[in-house]
């Protein structure tokens, strides 16, 4: 069976390919979430305002790869990398 592979963030996660369809549905109707650091002025102090709002533009998700059966069970093979 072909697997999927996600990309959140820095990691990247193997997965069967209906759950990786429904990961993505998922953030499809989150909603956006940012932290905006403003530095110290003279009338005011530092702070971080905290920001949710829907999504307004395509999010490019170029997060989706999938992985044929075979491709996956050598993979899971050869298990984690050494750090070298």
């Amino acid at each position: 069976m072909p697997k999927a592979i996600i990309r959140l963030g820095y990691t990247e996660y193997a997965m069967d390919l209906q759950d990786a369809i429904a990961v993505l549905e998922l953030i499809d109707k989150a909603e956006v979430y940012k932290s905006k650091y403003q530095a110290k002025t003279d009338d005011h102090a530092s702070f971080t305002s905290h920001h949710v709002y829907s999504q307004e533009k395509e999010t490019d998700m170029q997060t989706l790869t999938l992985m044929s059966g075979d491709a996956y069970r050598k993979a899971k093979l050869l298990g984690r990398p050494d750090d070298n």
